[in-house]
């Protein structure tokens, strides 16, 4: 029940449909597809391992760098789907609350100062998406920056080697298939550059198959989390003190009760309370917001 002292019974509802729709997108088809391009990205640096290692080794080089640009778009899509995901949780109780009690905010024409909380709330999701969408757009620059670069290199390596084999071995490279390992030619070169390249820009369509399957890990952790929970105050408990009444009085009983809900531990809704009704009796427990009027009643 201490969920509940925090949030409310629609943002659980609006968590459940938002969590599993994600989870949906990062088990499903857009699981299969980082697969398909993680694959390709191997077959395309195979293929050019196999025909010049020393051109690929050049392209492999860029590597690192371009995987900064995948990291960026791994820690935002990670770190700030959290934080959005939360800043909609408080808003959604916000709108909640504001709309279980719409009478009494019309009565006190209290309308414009409840949109204004909601979205006050809802501020910190579209901050934190700005900054998801910059950092992704960031991630994507840097990598086909590197892309552009390993292009522009490998041409003119590739050219360089062209040259640097035919003044090497002149007889051999005559001939019409001059072997793989000993005179690279344009053919080859052309292989190696859009096999490496192709694998490199499959290489960058996983990374938004990944951002999705990052997210979807994070809602797992929101949903198992919340499935876990255990109660700090379990009514079902069958430990503790127990009582054996040879017959029952319709007296009620309090004494000494200190009681602070597990959502605020730090603050005591009763403190050292005590309080007896007679059978048969009336009585009313008066007092301000928060005294524990409604507590001491539940608490029964």
């Amino acid at each position: 029940m201490e969920y509940f002292d925090t949030y409310s019974a629609e943002s659980l509802a609006g968590r459940m449909a938002e969590d599993t729709i994600a989870i949906r997108n990062g088990i499903g088809a857009k699981l299969g597809q980082g697969l398909h391009f993680g694959a390709s990205c191997f077959v395309g640096l195979g293929v050019g391992f196999y025909f010049n290692w020393k051109m690929t080794l050049l392209i492999f080089g860029v590597l690192p760098l371009a995987a900064l640009g995948g990291m960026l778009i791994e820690w935002s899509s990670d770190q700030l789907e959290k934080e959005s995901s939360e800043a909609y949780d408080h808003a959604g109780s916000a709108a909640a609350a504001a709309i279980g009690a719409i009478r009494t905010v019309i009565a006190f024409g209290r309308e414009r100062t409840e949109i204004k909380r909601y979205s006050d709330r809802l501020q910190p999701a579209e901050d934190a998406g700005i900054r998801k969408q910059s950092y992704f757009g960031a991630g994507n620059g840097v990598f086909f920056l590197m892309f552009s670069i390993a292009f522009g290199v490998c041409l003119w390596f590739g050219g360089w080697l062209i040259i640097h084999d035919r003044d090497g071995n002149p007889e051999l490279c005559r001939q019409p298939l001059p072997p793989v390992d000993s005179c690279m030619t344009g053919g080859i070169a052309t292989n190696v550059l859009f096999s490496v390249l192709g694998g490199m820009f499959s290489l960058a369509q996983v990374a938004p198959n990944v951002a999705a399957f990052l997210v979807a890990r994070a809602k797992v952790g929101n949903i198992v989390e919340l499935i876990a929970k255990h109660p700090d105050i379990n009514p079902a408990s069958h430990g503790g003190a127990t009582v054996e009444l040879e017959r029952v009085r319709g007296s009620i009983s309090f004494r000494s009760v200190t009681f602070a809900y597990p959502a605020r531990p730090g603050f005591k809704v009763l403190d050292n309370f005590s309080l007896t009704i007679e059978a048969g009796s009336t009585i009313a427990l008066v007092g301000s917001s928060g005294c524990g009027k409604s507590t001491a009643l539940q608490l029964l």
